[in-house]
């Protein structure tokens, strides 16, 4: 607005998805289905109302379009990178990506069930990723970097008891003849 450039991260998502990610809301309120408006709005995180230094961001719009709600921080990327700015928009038709919330052991069956459902509605094969994966995958380095550093610290420990072992032998060994020749004078 007023001709500045604002760079963010957006993503289209409707009202379950703010709950289905356990976000908390610090202002405002999520998108309402009911509500025309809230197809023409934003939810922003905390790092997004900094960034631009509103001290009311309800009372803001970007583009024609009103912010109706604020979301805590949280990390949507590495937790190497600081929290960037943030926005989410309302999305009612039906999209390419899908987040689906479950628990238990039965991955496969679940996985299967939504490949399922997704190849009836959209006529296509779809792919299935979990978040955990995603997580993970952002800090295969920082396990590799982990597993190195284990392995050479258990190597620089073993080095060092090789060592203390080396050095008592030498000295027990230096002070067997002591303790021999003062056993002989004792007697």
């Amino acid at each position: 607005d007023n001709d500045q450039y604002v760079n963010f991260f957006c993503s289209p998502c409707d009202e379950n998805y703010i709950p289905l990610l356990n976000l908390t809301f610090i202002a405002g309120r999520n998108f309402n289905p009911l509500l025309e408006s809230d197809k023409e709005a934003y939810i922003v995180n905390e790092a997004f109302v900094k960034q631009h230094n509103m001290e009311n961001p309800l009372e803001e719009s970007m583009d024609g379009k009103k912010i109706i709600g604020v979301v805590k921080d949280f990390a949507f990327q590495s937790l190497h990178n600081p929290i960037k700015p943030m926005a989410f928009t309302y999305l009612f038709e039906w999209s390419w990506m899908y987040a689906v919330k479950f628990t238990g052991d039965n991955e496969k069956q679940v996985k299967e069930i939504i490949k399922d459902t997704c190849r009836e509605i959209s006529g296509s094969e779809v792919g299935v990723n979990y978040l955990d994966d995603k997580m993970n995958q952002l800090y295969i380095k920082d396990r590799r970097f982990n597993k190195i550093f284990t392995i050479l610290s258990v190597l620089a420990i073993f080095i060092s008891v090789l060592g203390l072992i080396g050095l008592i032998s030498f000295e027990a060994g230096r002070r067997f003849k002591e303790i021999g020749i003062r056993d002989r004078k004792s007697t």
